[in-house]
Parts: structure tokens; sequence; C-alpha cells
């Protein structure tokens, strides 16, 4: 029979990290409760065994009410959360739950995680994270939870470089909801920074960074809290790593130290390593870059390949509605052209109705009102005003519509 303790470890692959779900706080307690029960040389999940006292204290439910179909409720619910993980070529969705059983004579709940949750809590040799389950006993928030869960994957690199919308899937935050940033800043980000700074180890800050007058990313910034116990936990060494192509060409290629580059594959998505890499070849290649190393890590670390694409995106979406003003205005033009042919011969249609002595006496009454507004001026003035005030009597005469008006019976 298990029960809880706070020093257990919680063992999680980057890719479980990095995974996109969204869980209530109990729901999120049950997850790390579990997760905690595993062994290191665990093979398979087992059948994990848990007092219904225990369990219901540790996940906080209403002592005062029917703890068995409270908890009963809450693992039904879990059963049927899915979570994502995108995966090269595919995307897995998977649940969390493979069974819960409750035995009510007995006084226990049996759990069980589900089968394809295996490669992601199991027997991990790299590219994980871990932490101690007393860590995040005292948040409040699932998004507290999730985020202090990223801040310790990141912890060693010191810093991290997150677009905002990357960082909204993984809290599992739906595009309907905080679609404003300041609601998203102030709901999310500022109220769980506030969580882990006061309760844990860990203590973080973030800056954002803007395109134009949007904020497009973040930059954390995470170190020890050092008004709370602050435990090392040494990780497991990662010899596989050694052996492979990106530890190869980040040592050699790009005369990073040996350790460092560890932390890199450990800590950082493999994508966003070798995207910012070929982009930090292409621009030494072309002589832009003095000391490679340093450079190399920054480009990993603030992903610069994602800055570019997302700046060259931005470009793009300014040049296409440049494009589509440039146009909208050409068939603008276009319009008004034909609007004045149309004109032309709505008028000639209605002198052409017209006798010759109601013509004349047409001219002769514009010529009147010309010189009554202004007087009697030279031969060409007079002309010119003359021919504006027929062509202002032909177009009321004639029902001809404004340009605007015209326009929208086009339409």
């Amino acid at each position: 029979m298990d029960t809880f303790k706070e020093n257990r470890l919680v063992v999680k692959s980057n890719d479980l990290i990095e995974a996109s779900y969204k869980l209530t706080l109990q729901e999120a307690r049950i997850v790390l409760l579990l997760a905690s029960m595993i062994n290191r040389d665990d093979d398979g999940f087992k059948l994990y065994q848990i007092k219904v006292k225990d369990f219901a204290k540790f996940i906080g439910v209403d002592k005062n009410k029917n703890i068995y179909k409270q908890l009963a409720q809450i693992t039904e619910k879990l059963g049927k959360r899915t979570l994502s993980i995108k995966k090269e070529g595919s995307l897995l969705q998977m649940s969390w739950l493979a069974s819960s059983e409750y035995f009510f004579n007995e006084g226990y709940v049996e759990l069980e995680f589900s089968d394809k949750l295996k490669p992601y809590l199991l027997q991990l040799k790299d590219r994980f994270t871990k932490y101690q389950l007393s860590s995040v006993l005292g948040l409040k928030s699932f998004y507290a939870i999730r985020l202090y869960e990223l801040l310790k994957q990141w912890e060693k690199m010191k810093t991290r470089t997150v677009e905002i919308q990357e960082l909204r899937h993984a809290l599992g935050i739906p595009d309907n909801k905080y679609k404003q940033y300041g609601h998203f800043k102030n709901r999310v980000l500022s109220s769980a920074r506030k969580e882990i700074n006061n309760k844990t180890e860990t203590y973080f800050d973030f800056t954002e960074i803007k395109k134009g007058l949007k904020v497009v990313m973040l930059k954390f910034e995470i170190q020890p809290n050092y008004n709370k116990p602050h435990k090392i936990i040494e990780p497991p060494k990662v010899e596989k790593v050694k052996n492979s192509p990106l530890y190869q060409q980040l040592t050699e290629y790009f005369c990073i130290n040996p350790k460092v580059a560890l932390e890199i594959i450990n800590n950082y998505p493999e994508n966003q390593i070798l995207e910012n890499i070929e982009y930090v070849k292409h621009q030494h290649s072309n002589g832009k870059i003095k000391d490679l190393a340093p450079y190399t890590l920054k480009a990993i670390k603030e992903n610069y390949k994602l800055q570019l694409s997302l700046f060259d995106t931005e470009k793009q979406k300014t040049q296409n509605e440049k494009r589509k003003q440039e146009i909208d205005q050409e068939k603008e033009d276009d319009l008004k052209i034909e609007y004045n042919l149309y004109r032309v011969d709505v008028i000639q249609k209605y002198k052409d109705s017209l006798t010759e002595e109601e013509l004349n006496q047409i001219n002769i009454d514009c010529q009147r009102k010309v010189e009554k507004k202004k007087g009697k001026k030279g031969r060409a003035t007079s002309k010119m005003y003359i021919e504006i005030e027929k062509e202002r009597y032909f177009v009321n005469q004639a029902g001809i519509v404004d340009f605007e008006n015209w326009r929208d019976l086009k339409k």
C-alpha cells in the first residue's frame, strides 16, 4: 500500500513537460502523486494503491461530504482528459489514466497510468526534468504548477525565450480565452509568478519582446530563490548523448564545452537546437560571426531562428497589406474612370433629349446665375464657371448619383 511522501521525486521527459493539456488543480495533483510513485528502475507501470483518506487529503476534497463519491467523480473526469505531444511527423493524443478502482471495504483506491505514457515517465536517460513533489504542494493553481515545471526544465540555462503562442499552447489555454495579452499576463503569468516566487525554491521574472506594439515573445530569467530552502538534485548521467551526432556537432563544429553541450541537449527541444545551429552555420559561412561558441549558445537559448521567422512573417504581412492597399487604390481609380464615363454618357443622352431653344435657355440661365454669384469676370473665367454650372444643372436634372452611391449600387 502506497502513501505519499513529500520528498519523493517527480521525473518527466521534457516532451511531457512541453505537452499541451489542461487539468484542474486536483487532477494535476493526482498526476503528480502517481508520477512520484514511479521507481527509477521500473520498466512498466504498476497498479498504485493509495489509502482513500490520504488520497483525499492530498488532492484536497471536502471531508464533510461523501469522499468516495467526490474522488470517483474527479478520477472519472481525469480519465477522460487528454494530452497532446507533437512528434516528428505526427501528433500523439492520449489519456492520463488506464483505470481507477475503489475498494470500499478495504479503504483504498487503485490507479494506473495509461501505457502510452511509458516513454515519457519510465527509465528516462536524457531530456528529462526532475523536482521534489514537495516543491509544488503549496501551489494553488494549475497554471502555476505547469509554469513551475517549464521553469525547472529551463533553470540550468538560466534564461529562455519563448513565443507567446507556444507558451499558451503548453499551458492548455484555448484561443478564445485570455485573447488579449494584458488578460493573459494578469490572470496567468503574474498570478503564477507571485505563487512560484513566494512558495517554491525557484525565482523567475520575464521580459516582454515586442514587434511594433504587440508582445510576441517572453524572455524568462530563472535563478534559485534564496528566501526558500534550495535543494540541488543531480540528474542521472546521460552517457548515451555523448555518442549522438547532435552532441558531436555542438562540441566539435561549434566548439561548445561538453558539459554545456549536454545541458543544451537535455534542456532544449531538438528541433529548436537543429534550426538554430543551421542558422548559425549560414551566418558563420558568410563571415558574420567571430566567436562561434558563445553566439551558438545565445542563438539556441533565445531562439534566434524563431525570432527571425516571426519578424519575417510580420514583414511579409506588412508587404502584403501595402500591396493590398495599392490594388484597392488601382480598383478605386478604375471605378472613378468608369464613373466619369457614366456621367458623360447620361448627360449627353439628357442633352440629346432637349431642343435647341431649351439648351440656349439653360445656357442663359446658368450665365445669369454665375454673374449673380461671382460678378462679371474675364471672358475665359466666366466661361469656365458657366460650364461648371451647366454640368451641375444637367447632373441634377438627369438624376445622376454621386460616386459613392454609384459604387455601392455596382456592388
